[in-house]
């Protein structure tokens, strides 16, 4: 009668120093080929480096990293300043700013840093969102051009709304208060989302008082992530579960090197060199449907868009000859375990399973979260429906304050209409004479625009600068 081996001790054959029961032979075979099939880094993974990096300043690895993430890190580091630049406009979350007070465009600088940091924002507010008028002659008409100058605006730098001419009658709070009007089913209407982040900072004291306590979980957690994996490799090499043990001690030692290896900051970090506070548009394309629009302190708001937040170390080139051996390493240690099977594949399952319940835990949301908090920047969201694109970008053309419309022309394209349209909700003062000159000068549907997109542009600005007003940062 042959020998019938045991199914924990794999196809090695070697009894493990501790013993415990067998496992059914198909589960352990199944279990050794999940995780190198399922925990593999995606194309994305590249970007997602960068983006951590950018708001935590230091690299960061999981004790039982994605196989190819570790690579990842190598590139980065060999590739420094132009990597960066490459993984940055890259990736599902590459996307396009408007700096609405210059007049220019360009790609974001931070493309999944931003992404995070919007998405916790936006997360915070995840319910209140409002609807704009979609139609003139459904809400109250014409604003008090009184009402609008008694009205102050929040967060929006150099607001002359006294000069905007009248058109309503009825006072915009009404308006606001009615929840405007609900969808017209009648045509088709390309509705677009604005979502408003507005930025600040908090004072020193309370920034002093959290990098204190950020400095101590840090150092804690460093100790933590060697001392833990190293009892539970030993653990594991007791068990025979050899495959396990490496990948988990190439994990941890990759985690320990990564946490020493910190980046540095460039001169002025989040510091605003205009005097004026930032309004800047970020969209993934001129013609997408949501938009996000940051106001504030220019200074985050420049960093996290426009400007490379770090910046690599000389040593970081002779590390990547680490990272290329540690994924060379973690390589072989996972298809060994998938050749190994038995009590091995377990317990490399497990591993990956109590991996993705760590990430759980600790959220998705926290690196964002614990940067805001260590830099002193608050952070509070709005979001608004618009039934067009144009009351959206007038809207935000009227309380920017700003006089150079260069910023959306490659959105609205420059016509007459919309010269007429822009000088009719500009603060900019121009004699009523000639303004309806230039109106005559359209043809007649073009005159029907300009009066409709007019009213719904005016309608929409108080609307959001009331709606802003009333949540200000206290």
């Amino acid at each position: 009668m042959a020998y019938q081996r045991p199914v924990n001790s794999g196809s090695l054959g070697v009894s493990p120093y501790l013993a415990i029961a067998s496992v059914p032979t198909i589960l352990a075979e199944w279990a050794a080929l999940v995780p190198l099939i399922c925990h593999l880094a995606d194309y994305d993974e590249d970007s997602q480096i960068v983006g951590e990096l950018a708001l935590t300043g230091h690299l960061g690895v999981e004790v039982f990293p994605k196989l190819g993430l570790l690579n990842g890190i190598r590139k980065l580091l060999e590739g420094g300043a132009d990597f960066l630049d490459r993984a940055n406009v890259v990736g599902s979350t590459s996307s396009k700013i408007w700096d609405i007070n210059w007049g220019s465009s360009f790609p974001c600088a931070n493309g999944v840093a931003t992404a995070m940091v919007t998405e916790y924002a936006l997360d915070q507010r995840r319910h209140y969102v409002v609807q704009v008028p979609v139609n003139t002659s459904a809400v109250a008409t014409d604003i008090e051009a009184e009402d609008l100058k008694s009205t102050p605006t929040t967060k929006w730098p150099e607001l002359d709304i006294a000069s905007v001419r009248p058109v309503s009658e009825t006072s915009s709070s009404k308006v606001l208060e009615k929840a405007v009007l609900k969808r017209s089913t009648a045509r088709f209407r390309r509705y677009q989302t604005l979502h408003i982040i507005q930025i600040s900072r908090k004072s020193n004291h309370s920034r002093v008082k959290s990098r204190t306590l950020r400095y101590i979980l840090s150092r804690i957690s460093i100790i933590a992530s060697v001392i833990v994996p190293t009892g539970i490799t030993v653990l594991l090499g007791l068990l025979g579960a050899y495959g396990t043990a490496a990948v988990l001690l190439s994990g941890a030692l990759s985690k320990l090197v990564c946490r020493l290896l910190q980046m540095d900051r460039p001169v002025g970090f989040l510091e605003n060199n205009e005097d004026h506070n930032g309004c800047m548009l970020r969209a993934a394309h001129d013609n997408a449907s949501t938009w996000y629009l940051y106001i504030g302190d220019r200074g985050p708001i420049d960093w996290l868009l426009n400007k490379t937040m770090l910046s690599l170390p000389s040593s970081s080139k002779r590390l990547a000859f680490y990272f290329r051996l540690a994924h060379l390493f973690q390589l072989l240690a996972m298809t060994f375990v998938a050749a190994q099977k038995g009590l091995d594949g377990i317990c490399l399952l497990i591993l990956l399973v109590a991996s993705y319940a760590l990430r759980l835990l600790s959220g998705k949301q926290r690196v964002a979260k614990q940067w805001l908090e260590a830099n002193g920047v608050r952070i509070n969201a709005h979001t608004f429906e618009f039934g067009g694109r144009n009351a959206m970008l007038g809207a935000i053309h009227i309380l920017n304050g700003s006089k150079n419309p260069a910023w959306m022309d490659s959105i609205i394209v420059p016509c007459a209409r919309r010269d007429v349209w822009l000088s009719e909700i500009s603060p900019a003062t121009q004699s009523t004479v000639q303004h309806e000159e230039t109106l005559r000068q359209l043809s007649l549907s073009d005159q029907s625009w300009v009066q409709l997109q007019s009213r719904l542009t005016r309608e929409a600005a108080k609307m959001v600068d009331d709606t802003l007003k009333k949540n200000a940062f206290t």
